[in-house]
């Protein structure tokens, strides 16, 4: 018995390793949106907010279907408040960072085509250049991808950031003046289609675009 058990777990090593691939590539992503919202009735403001964000990714392909990866990177962003009733302009652009282990399952693969969901675990935070601020916070979300093989080796592929379900948790920190912090803490659950990107930095690429080599 003990030798069947061994000869099976070999077995199953021999297959995973003769369809599994390491995979190294990069990312780049951004994204811009425009709201407007009413305040206490009368005074009204509007937000743009825009992002670019560059980054590394390494992977281990499982099988044809599955994946298990770390991507991490920084993201520039800016972000422009105007209130009218008084007329106000506030802007703030920040530098940000990532770091992402995430799961992938493509659960349509044709023809080197692949449609799937993308599970993460996110930490992130950005620090404010233009006034003196700082966030860190930590999330999870799932999100769809799609993917196509370009060659054996080479694959492209987009993660759709502004549609999915997740959860963030977001600590900021504001200097209001010399030596006087104010901090604030924010909860975000998104679900369905999301083009709203209140939140860190590095967290509003609205789409992501990739390429990786697979060995």
């Amino acid at each position: 018995m003990k030798k069947l058990f061994i000869t099976l777990a070999l077995a199953a090593a021999t297959f995973v390793g003769a369809n599994a691939q390491f995979i190294i590539g990069g990312t780049i992503g951004g994204g811009v949106n425009f709201s407007k919202n009413s305040y206490d009735g009368d005074a009204l403001t509007s937000e743009t907010d825009g992002g670019f964000g560059l980054g590394v990714k390494l992977g281990y392909a499982i099988n044809d279907n599955m994946e298990i990866g770390l991507k991490a990177g920084i993201d520039w962003a800016q972000a422009t408040f105007k209130t009218y009733n008084p007329d106000t302009k506030t802007t703030a652009d920040g530098l940000g960072w990532y770091v992402t282990p995430n799961f992938r399952y493509a659960f349509l693969n044709s023809n080197g085509f692949q449609l799937g969901l993308q599970a993460d675990i996110a930490l992130f935070g950005d620090d404010g250049a233009s006034i003196s601020w700082k966030s860190f916070g930590f999330g999870v979300n799932a999100k769809p991808f799609v993917a196509y093989n370009v060659t054996d080796h080479f694959v492209v592929d987009a993660e759709l950031n502004f549609i999915g379900l997740g959860f963030n948790y977001i600590m900021n920190t504001e200097e209001t003046a010399p030596g006087a912090d104010d901090e604030y803490k924010a909860n975000q659950f998104n679900f369905g289609l999301n083009v709203n990107s209140n939140q860190a930095a590095a967290t509003m690429n609205l789409v992501t675009i990739g390429l990786a080599y697979k060995f």
